[in-house]
Formats: C-alpha cells, sequence, structure tokens
C-alpha cells in the first residue's frame, strides 16, 4: 500500500505489487468509495511504462466491469469501447477447430460447411 492519491477529484487508494520472477511491477488505483480499479501502470524492466485506464463502470452478472479500457504506451493509444459483456458463455467447438489445410490453400477451396 502507498497511502492515498486523488485521481482527477477522486479519492483513491494507491497499491503497487512487485513480481520479481517477471521483472513486473503494478502500480493501482482504487476508488476509496467502492474499490474498483481506475488506473493502473505496468512497469517492466527494459519497457515504457503502460498505463491503462478504466471508467464507464457496469454491473454484469453481479460484477461492477468497466466498459471503456483506455491503453497508453508506446505504440499509441488503444480504446476499447464495450457495448456488451457477458461471463461464463460457452464458446463453441467449432472456433477451437484446426484449418483443414492452409490458408494458402483454401482460396481455390469450396467453403466449409458447419
Amino acid at each position: 500500500m502507498l497511502g492515498s492519491d486523488t485521481l482527477k477529484g477522486v479519492p483513491t487508494w494507491k497499491i503497487e505489487v512487485n513480481i520479481p520472477a517477471d521483472t513486473l511491477t503494478i502500480v493501482s488505483w482504487l476508488r476509496q468509495n467502492d474499490g474498483l480499479e481506475v488506473q493502473r501502470v505496468l512497469y517492466e524492466k527494459g519497457e515504457a511504462p503502460m498505463k491503462v485506464f478504466f471508467s464507464d463502470f457496469r454491473e454484469v452478472a453481479g460484477l461492477m466491469l468497466p466498459f471503456l479500457t483506455e491503453t497508453h504506451n508506446r505504440s499509441g493509444i488503444t480504446v476499447y469501447e464495450y457495448t456488451e459483456i457477458k461471463t461464463n458463455e460457452p464458446l463453441p467447438d467449432r472456433i477451437f477447430e484446426m484449418p483443414d489445410s492452409p490458408a494458402s490453400d483454401q482460396k481455390d477451396a469450396a467453403p466449409r460447411k458447419n
């Protein structure tokens, strides 16, 4: 626990987790009123820090989940805006099937029937 902080006027708790085997340090900011993580910074040895911001929290299956995630790293900014989040939904078996032939051979092949 690094103490308290304020992000955009919101009181937060600042915590740090070190993973020595991975040379990774994670610093997270949790809102004091509900414990939701609103910001995370990942520090990995030899890499630029990666910042992740979480917002637009909504209840999904009894969990408060962020529907907006913004990641800042040396490649730029990536924004994920979710319209729906499902939990514990079974995945169809077909997504784990291997293709019948390499992709380069499939341009002349007839469409697969499932």
